[in-house]
């Protein structure tokens, strides 16, 4: 059963979030009609499980399609992204709970970036390294807390990939966007053991 939750402070579409129901993190956006124009939101939301209180902005300006991992009350790595410039992003920000930090940049800049697992273990995959969208890359990246370290790539070039849940070792990988051609879009799911992506069922 869904239940109607108090309404956030600043209404937005797209927006990056991470964490629990009751230590959500919800930050940038998009503000305006889906068909345009519209713009970027500069606004960092938490949640406790009642009540949404607006925290300090990003630094770096608006942002939208980051990934995100962490929570609310934890540091939060954030990378990559489609920045007020409309450009793919390589920043990468770490939130204390209060304050944002510029850490290392993320080793290429890129939108639709996929993620999963902590502010010391992540897992990044994915995405598109221009701002139409349309060049996919396999990349992947292990981030440790320090630094970020090349991985096995992707079976196939994707960005946008939902769904995902798990950790930097061990995580599933649903659907996504592929450059394959009549449809972009597929029912593969890819399970990551830390080590090798296994693919079921094959694209379709």
């Amino acid at each position: 059963t869904w239940t109607v939750a108090n309404t956030a402070n600043t209404a937005r579409y797209q927006t990056n979030s991470t964490g629990l129901q009751t230590t959500t993190l919800s930050m940038g956006g998009a503000q305006g009609s889906g068909t345009g124009p519209f713009s970027l939101s500069t606004a960092v939301e938490a949640y406790d499980g009642t009540n949404w209180t607006t925290q300090n902005s990003m630094p770096g300006g608006k942002a939208s399609g980051v990934p995100t991992v962490g929570d609310s009350s934890l540091a939060l790595v954030v990378a990559g992204g489609d920045t007020t410039s409309g450009e793919p992003s390589d920043s990468v920000f770490e939130y204390d709970g209060t304050n944002w930090t510029t850490v290392t940049a993320y080793p290429t800049a890129t939108i639709a970036v996929g993620a999963v697992g902590t502010q010391t273990a992540s897992f990044f995959y994915g995405g598109s390294t221009n701002a139409p969208g349309s060049t996919k890359t396999s990349n992947t990246f292990i981030y440790n807390g320090t630094s970020f370290a090349a991985d096995q790539a992707l079976p196939a070039a994707a960005s946008s990939v939902g769904g995902r849940s798990g950790t930097s070792s061990l995580a599933l990988m649903p659907h996504g966007n592929t450059p394959a051609s009549p449809s972009p879009y597929n029912t593969q799911t890819l399970d990551w053991d830390g080590t090798s992506f296994s693919v079921n069922p094959a694209n379709t």
